[in-house]
């Protein structure tokens, strides 16, 4: 047992917890800094390419935490966003969508809308296989012109199961 203990009694620190088993980190994976890409049409797609990011589990009881920093310019209409899982050329898209739409991004025509937010799931990949992970985009209507710029970036971590 490590720890401080403060003059109430509280303990802060590490209890009793040993290094390894469920639930530690194995591995990080920061994927490319994209500035730019576009996606214009009302169904699922890959974004763009380029936030294609890639982790080979060590476990086949392994979680996935994904993370993305999406930062966009939608231009009339909305657009959608989740991630797209590629095993071996066996895609799922989107992966974990919130019922079919996603994160949404949008505003009322003509405007145009800038945005940054964050987005993330928890994938059981159940392999140990190279796993691809990229931001897939719906557009809500026409115009539906959705820009990737500035700092849009996805984070793997692989946590023990």
């Amino acid at each position: 047992m490590s720890g401080i203990v403060n003059n109430t009694g509280a303990v802060s620190g590490v209890i009793g917890r040993t290094v390894g088993g469920a639930g530690r980190v194995i591995q990080l994976v920061e994927g490319s800094l994209v500035t730019s890409g576009a996606h214009n049409s009302t169904s699922w797609a890959e974004h763009t390419s380029a936030t294609r990011t890639t982790i080979i589990p060590s476990s086949i009881n392994s979680k996935i935490f994904i993370g993305g920093v999406i930062t966009c310019y939608v231009q009339g209409g909305g657009n959608w966003t989740a991630f797209r899982r590629d095993i071996g050329g066996t895609v799922t898209m989107p992966l974990y969508d919130n019922n079919g739409y996603g994160s949404y991004l949008g505003g009322a025509l003509p405007i145009a809308n800038h945005g940054s937010w964050n987005i993330w799931a928890i994938d059981s990949p159940n392999t140990t296989s190279a796993v691809i992970y990229s931001l897939a985009s719906k557009s809500s209507s026409s115009p539906y012109n959705s820009f990737t710029h500035k700092a849009t970036k996805i984070y793997l971590m692989e946590i023990a199961g």
